[in-house]
């Protein structure tokens, strides 16, 4: 079936047994939850094929990769990650070699983790594995149904109930 955003939600929310849990009407959330659970176990399934943990800790690898040197303090925040959550991922990818901790020359007690060549190399893969998961899943929809789709769902993740763009809590 070729989706649409033209679909209502409730067509949307009946489709091949998404519905709402206890019989309720549409809801948004619901069906966004399982849309990105669905596409998180495919990414968790490759993850695991380059030797990660599950799908977390490619996106910490990203954030590492893709931002430059800062804190392990400024990195979990960036994500909305707990130290204890991040501190779990960070060893792990150190154990693996896709990462190395060196201490800040300002100030030695603060760690900055960097991407090992190693981590780097796991790290394309995976992207290329997610651009096409992504090709694949948006298949069905036009350019202009992708383009509001990712327009409104950009939306969506900027915003929170007190109007702040920031993230809060843990996003992993």
């Amino acid at each position: 079936m070729a989706y649409s955003c033209a679909m209502t939600v409730l067509d949307a929310a009946s489709h091949d047994g998404l519905e709402c849990p206890g019989g309720a009407g549409p809801d948004v959330t619901w069906l966004l939850h399982r849309a990105a659970q669905r596409l998180r176990i495919r990414l968790d399934a490759e993850a695991r094929r380059w030797g990660l943990g599950d799908s977390r800790d490619w996106a910490v690898l990203t954030a590492i990769t893709d931002g430059g040197r800062r804190s392990q303090l400024a990195l979990g925040q960036e994500l909305g990650v707990d130290k204890t959550t991040l501190t779990s991922i960070l060893d792990r990818l150190e154990r693996e070699g896709l990462i190395v901790r060196t201490a800040d020359p300002r100030d030695r007690r603060v760690k900055q983790p960097e991407t090992t060549e190693a981590g780097a190399t796991v790290q394309q893969r995976m992207r290329s594995a997610r651009d096409e998961f992504e090709k694949q899943t948006m298949a069905d929809f036009s350019d202009d149904d992708r383009e509001a789709f990712m327009r409104v769902l950009t939306e969506l993740a900027h915003r929170s109930d007190d109007g702040d763009p920031s993230p809060h809590g843990s996003c992993m």
